[in-house]
């Protein structure tokens, strides 16, 4: 019988996983049989500052903390135990970006993330250079650009790195990366498991003439593999760690890791041969080869596994959303008959018909792209369906084509790799959302890739836990060991999820349909090219702003399930275009399993919707009250999230209880009265909108000071200067509303932070002078 949790944590049997993603920082404790026993996490959001997409050092440390104490709290909960020490850690975050630092350890410059399309020159340049393919998110196209730009920071530079490597640094004193967060940096040479040196030895020539103090390996991080110590938790690490100070120093950690390696390793996709394919919104595969590719390829990104593997990565822009759109109409259509469906049937049904239709969708053609797509060469894209007279037009087949298109792409950069390089693929795992309806997505890539795919449950557990398990791999392995044995024999027996072979009627039908996908993209350049005029007669360059708003306030509605904040249908986001008085907000009532950013509803400030084929939420004359009496409200959310939304059923005011609250809410969350009958009888939501406003006013709340109010008997509604913030402000008001019931719990009779405390929280971040952050 295994080791129980409890004792794991006694005796140290236990790994720590820490991962930085782009909107989640999640702490996972495993235990000695691997498997997840504690964890913590901290909702975060990156910020675009001066042009560069940015968070700062405040955000990484105040994050980081945050989901350290609530995972440290899950283990005193469920165990009964305060966490002293753990038997390794390792840290993982989002690859790539920008992290500079002089001899002191200053950061030089704002963190520049992966998000940053700012290095097209020197992309282009130093893939010349060293014939490798250079992405513009790795971290040596950053420097270079800042060498090109003339930065003057670069001369003082001592250190760069990542952020999971100035993590560890922080942690451990050591200058280490991964290997496989090494391939994000600097190409890495998997016979060596560290830096190309003939490239290395370019780059260095080729900024020669600058004179810089520094050469390229002075200031890159020590590349290691898995396995490899990487340094001990020291006490200035454990304090940085642990705001309790009862986490000790001593600790072994891992190589610090990027999101990659270790959602390889949380899909047991490190072996040669082996990959893994995750569909979406967006969908990319990694393959793990044997060999380094003969020639680049613009369309493949290479990084390595944890242990040095070359790894090809296929990353495409477009997957389910058209797919989606489509599922979507079928819902509408059964509703105009007065049918409801559920969600689950709806795909269901629908997908399982495409196993019905012809291997080659009886000759039918589509194209899901809602942006751009790199691998065959589009900036922007067009949702397009086509067919000729004499094609097998049914459901089945229309349900498989676009099933078909929704790996696509994929398939075109895949084939890149099966027919001119001549990659061997033993097993493929498919994870995400086209693999839910069970066998459907599963079978179809099977076909495209003409190689086994598993799902599996586990695959699902994400990146903290995959850094877990190599810090895992690093004090358990065995002599000799390898991470792709170990997580094989440790980890993954028995659970090797449900393997389907490929159907060599799907592997013809999908070569045909490529044939013919490759061959219609004409078609889809002459939509790009054509489908451009806006249907409400603007020019352009209104309808190119529309459409990214229209998907910026989708990304921020699908949010709201994210973090936790809605049930079903039960919130809605908006943003305003200031310039043009029009803003977009969610459609009433429809499933976000379902929403698209072409669903998103365009209104103006008379309450005419503009364009949109749903009716706007039923909230919007609420938000169209807030926008017409504050112009400095840019995006506004609505939740029913149920600790904000008990205050407001309580009629009660959340009070500033501590430095949590007084760091983004200046004194109390106001609690509104309930709305009179005739007002309720009268324009219910306009008369909340009406009664938010008249409030503010009478009490002389600054709206950006106080970003978010609660309606009696009814919720919250947070604000901000966009849909992001609205939505960052929404999160927040959530957990200080929960921590003041806690409070209160605890505490009947506490009262108010001091209002010096107060006021020097909110000054000290949004005061005129602020010095909170890097701003």
């Amino acid at each position: 019988m295994g080791m129980d949790a409890k004792t794991a944590i006694l005796e140290q049997k236990t790994a720590l996983g820490i991962e930085f993603g782009s909107t989640r920082i999640k702490a996972v404790l495993i235990g000695a049989d691997n498997a997840p026993i504690a964890s913590g996490d901290h909702e975060w959001e990156n910020r675009y500052d001066n042009g560069v997409w940015t968070y700062t050092l405040e955000d990484i440390w105040t994050g980081l903390q945050d989901a350290y104490t609530k995972m440290a709290a899950d283990v005193k909960e469920k165990y009964d135990i305060t966490l002293t020490r753990v038997g390794a850690i390792g840290f993982s975050a989002m690859m790539h970006g920008y992290m500079a630092f002089d001899k002191a350890g200053n950061l030089l410059v704002p963190f520049r993330t992966w998000r940053n399309n700012i290095t097209e020159e020197a992309s282009e340049k130093l893939t010349d250079l060293f014939g490798f393919h250079i992405p513009q998110r790795w971290t040596i196209a950053h420097l270079y650009q800042a060498i090109l730009n003339g930065e003057p920071h670069v001369a003082d530079i001592d250190y760069v790195t990542t952020l999971a490597g100035y993590i560890q640094w922080k942690m451990t004193g050591e200058r280490v990366v991964g290997v496989g967060e090494a391939s994000g940096i600097f190409p890495i040479d998997s016979e060596t498991n560290t830096y190309f040196a003939d490239m290395i030895a370019k780059f260095d020539e080729a900024v020669a003439d600058k004179a810089y103090s520094w050469k390229a390996l002075d200031v890159l991080p020590h590349v290691l593999t898995a396995g490899d110590n990487a340094g001990v938790l020291t006490k200035e690490g454990a304090a940085l760690l642990d705001m309790s100070g009862n986490l000790e120093a001593g600790i072994p950690l891992c190589p610090p890791e990027g999101d990659a390696g270790t959602g390889m390793a949380a899909t047991n996709s490190v072996r040669v041969r082996t990959g893994n394919v995750s569909a979406g919104t967006s969908v990319f595969a990694m393959i793990v080869l044997e060999k380094n590719l003969s020639k680049v390829y613009p369309e493949i990104d290479m990084v390595t596994t944890p242990s040095g593997h070359p790894v090809a990565m296929v990353h495409c822009q477009n997957c389910t959303s058209d797919l989606n759109a489509w599922v979507n109409l079928f819902r509408e259509f059964a509703q105009t008959f007065g049918m409801e469906i559920s969600t689950n049937d709806l795909f269901g049904k629908l997908y399982n018909k495409a196993l019905e239709g012809d291997a080659d969708c009886g000759g039918l053609l589509a194209y899901n792209y809602f942006s751009g797509e790199h691998v065959t060469g589009f900036n922007e894209g067009r949702p397009v369906f086509a067919r000729t007279p004499d094609a097998k037009f049914n459901l089945a087949n229309f349900m498989r084509v676009n099933l078909f298109t929704s790996l696509g792409a994929l398939k075109v950069g895949l084939d890149i790799l099966m027919k001119e390089e001549h990659v061997q693929v033993d097993q493929i795992l498919g994870h995400g959302g086209l693999f839910k309806t069970k066998g459907v997505g599963q079978k179809i890539l099977a076909g495209a890739i003409d190689a086994p795919v598993s799902v599996m449950e586990t695959a699902g557990e994400g990146g903290a836990w995959g850094i877990a398990l190599l810090a895992s791999y690093m004090i358990n392995k065995e002599e000799n060991e390898t991470l792709e044995d170990y997580l094989d024999a440790k980890v993954f027996a028995g659970n090797a999820g449900t393997k389907m072979d490929p159907d060599p009627a799907d592997v013809a039908g999908f070569e045909v349909f490529t044939e013919r996908y490759k061959k219609g993209l004409p078609i889809e350049r002459a939509a790009v090219e054509s489908l451009n005029e806006p249907s409400f007669g603007k020019d352009r360059e209104d309808n190119t702003m529309l459409e990214e708003l229209k998907k910026r306030v989708y990304e921020a509605n699908m949010l709201l399930p994210k973090y936790g904040l809605v049930t079903f249908t039960w919130g809605n986001v908006s943003e305003i275009d200031r310039e043009s008085g029009l803003f977009v907000i969610k459609p009433s009532g429809v499933d976000y399993d379902l929403l698209t950013p072409d669903d998103m509803v365009v209104m103006d400030l008379n309450g005419n919707k503009v364009e949109g084929r749903y009716r706007p939420s039923s909230d919007t004359p609420t938000h169209l009250e807030l926008y017409k009496a504050f112009p400095e409200i840019g995006g506004i959310v609505h939740t029913h999230s149920s600790y904000a939304t008990s205050w407001a059923q309580a009629g009660r005011s959340i009070p500033c209880y501590g430095t949590t609250h007084a760091d983004y809410i200046y004194g109390e969350v106001p609690c509104l009265r309930c709305l009179t009958k005739e007002e309720i009888d009268e324009a219910y939501e306009e008369n909340t909108g009406h009664l938010i406003v008249n409030e503010f006013k009478r009490m002389g709340k600054d709206v950006k000071a106080v970003p978010a109010v609660l309606c009696k008997n009814h919720g919250p509604f947070t604000w901000g200067k966009d849909a992001h913030e609205a939505v960052h402000n929404a999160v927040v008001l959530e957990e200080v509303a929960k921590m003041a019931y806690r409070a209160e719990t605890i505490n009947p009779r506490i009262q108010p932070a001091p209002q010096e405390l107060q006021d020097k929280h909110y000054y000290r971040k949004h005061g005129a002078n602020a010095y909170y952050g890097q701003n």
